[in-house]
């Protein structure tokens, strides 16, 4: 990431793991009554994004606020000189909403993000949405479409341009939230691309479904962890151009790196 010193970082939400309980008999460790290796799971709980603990010991939530504030300020120790922008999504507990805003970062709301070469663009960061999984309701963001719609207007009207979207759930019938050959996204924030029109519109939520489409007129990327929980970095080209005193930004390219 360093080697490509990007204006911006936008880091989506979903951002900590799961954690996995397991049943301790004896000496012996099971999951979903299956013998499991403890160390070799510790080994890949790092790639694969998982929390271990041990049913009776260790409660599920104070396991995963332990071990994802550890996550957490590794994350931010190694982000540091970097124009970092980080953001939740519907399976982040509270409190790292919390860990974020008590060190004066917004992640979700609005922000203006500036840098060298860039005076400012508002990012507009929202973690709500839909419920399209058998794991609905065990989540901590999840709302009907009404409400993401009348809480991303909110926040689009106080948002000066140019404005970048950074809404969790992606847009409604398109290449970025296909779910089971079935599409899963959001007509509301479908609703908002077409009202608003921003620079670019940035998702997750959908694994799998990583990709770019352009929906309403506007530019969409889904940045999401593939199945395989190997993570994409997308790489996106903004320019800008001023016709008479309106300045005019466009997407000139996307590019995806697996990191």
């Amino acid at each position: 990431m360093r080697s490509i010193e990007p204006d911006f970082l936008i880091i989506g939400g979903d951002l900590l793991g799961r954690p996995l309980l397991l049943d301790k008999v004896g000496d012996s460790y099971y999951f979903k009554g299956e013998e499991v290796d403890p160390t070799e799971l510790l080994g890949l709980s790092g790639e694969m994004g998982f929390y271990i603990g041990v049913k009776g010991r260790d409660d599920e939530l104070e396991l995963l606020r332990r071990e994802g504030e550890k996550q957490l300020n590794e994350w931010l120790e190694e982000s540091k000189g970097l124009n970092c922008y980080w953001s939740v999504g519907h399976s982040d507990p509270p409190f790292v909403e919390d860990f974020f805003t008590q060190r004066g970062m917004t992640p979700q709301g609005n922000v203006i993000m500036t840098s060298n070469y860039v005076s400012g663009m508002t990012l507009v960061s929202l973690g709500l949405t839909n419920n399209f999984t058998p794991e609905d309701g065990k989540n901590y963001r999840e709302a009907p479409d009404y409400l993401i719609y009348n809480k991303g207007k909110e926040l689009l009207e106080k948002a000066e341009p140019p404005v970048v979207i950074n809404f969790h759930v992606p847009p409604l019938d398109t290449n970025l939230d296909k779910f089971n050959k079935r599409h899963v996204g959001s007509k509301a924030v479908r609703d908002l691309l077409r009202e608003f029109k921003p620079v670019l519109s940035l998702h997750g939520h959908v694994h799998g479904s990583a990709g770019v489409d352009v929906v309403e007129g506007v530019t969409a990327v889904n940045a999401s962890p593939s199945e395989d929980m190997k993570f994409k970095l997308a790489l996106i080209t903004i320019s800008r151009e001023v016709k008479g005193i309106v300045p005019i930004f466009k997407v000139n390219d996307v590019k995806f790196l697996k990191i």
